[in-house]
């Protein structure tokens, strides 16, 4: 509740600041192209539908998170090939 009238203040003060109009030219596109990008990624993530989440028992989800050191054979850092070797 804090953090929306927290919120409400800050933008209230930004177009009080500079004006109703300024403040809407700067926001409107802002929300326009965030919105397109929100739909482009919904409309992608919606094209896969034989796709699933499987639950694998070999999954190391906290070797991936710390690091490759300990995250097993499977994820290995691929060595770095250089002319001087």
């Amino acid at each position: 509740m804090a953090t929306n009238a927290a919120l409400a203040l800050i933008i209230a003060a930004a177009a009080l600041t500079m004006g109703i109009v300024p403040y809407l030219a700067i926001q409107l596109p802002i929300m326009y192209f965030a919105s397109m990008a929100g739909v482009w990624l919904f409309f992608i993530q919606h094209q896969f539908p034989g796709v699933y989440w499987v639950k694998n028992a070999e999954d190391e989800t906290a070797g991936t998170l710390i690091g490759f050191r300990d995250a097993g054979p499977r994820l290995r850092r691929p060595r770095r090939s250089s002319p001087l070797q």
